[in-house]
């Protein structure tokens, strides 16, 4: 559950989930005997993430465990997650699709490391890729502004980074052009996705970046 709904929107999601069971911090985890689903198939719900709610209350995206091996699927074949082990840092909420289905689980799903920021500190986030030798991170494109200006950007080492994504919306060519030159081995590529499909939904390669930095027409680009 995003952590800046307002009380009523709260209220709104735990009541429209249909929650048995609501975890609130400081508070103790119930009594019972350990439970355990055998019986489980890929089209059976499991999660609900709720959308951000910006043209009214949220609305709950039912996500299937079909739904979240699709999405670790797509997020293998654009290279999203390289082959092999590698070290993810996750700078947005894991209550968002892309924190959660398209950096945790693949991540995980690979056998590699995962660093989680529980809040953005930008300097922070500098710090965490040069220290934790961070290969892959997404986020969107203020962040990648906001680290790039900052002051002593110069001071932290960019090497390890060899996949970069850019989410969700557009961005100017010449800011991409500054985050590829800030990440010099990472192949900085530009997604599109929504709460409703899961996650990703369009990749668009890194050689397009620059010339294509829309992500809508990556959209227009893999469906021809």
């Amino acid at each position: 559950m995003n952590t800046r709904f307002s009380e009523p929107e709260v209220d709104y999601v735990i009541t429209d989930s249909g929650s048995s069971f609501v975890f609130v911090p400081g508070q103790p985890l119930p009594d019972g005997r350990a439970f355990a689903v055998e019986d489980l198939t890929p089209d059976d719900i499991s999660a609900i993430f709720y959308t951000s709610g910006t043209t009214g209350f949220p609305k709950g995206a039912i996500t299937t465990h079909e739904n979240f091996l699709a999405n670790m699927e797509s997020c293998r074949r654009v290279g999203l997650a390289p082959a092999g082990k590698f070290r993810n840092l996750v700078s947005v909420p894991l209550f968002h699709v892309t924190g959660c289905n398209s950096q945790l689980l693949p991540t995980c799903e690979a056998g590699g490391t995962t660093f989680i920021m529980p809040s953005f500190h930008v300097q922070e986030f500098l710090r965490a890729i040069e220290k934790e030798r961070i290969e892959v991170t997404i986020s969107v494109p203020a962040i990648y502004w906001l680290a790039i200006n900052q002051p002593n950007f110069g001071d932290f080492n960019m090497d390890s980074v060899r996949t970069g994504g850019v989410r969700r919306r557009s961005m100017a060519p010449d800011l991409i052009a500054r985050v590829i030159e800030a990440f010099p081995n990472a192949r900085v590529s530009n997604t599109y996705g929504l709460t409703e499909t899961s996650s990703l939904t369009s990749w668009l390669p890194a050689e397009y970046s620059l010339t294509r930095p829309n992500p809508l027409a990556s959209r227009c680009r893999w469906s021809t």
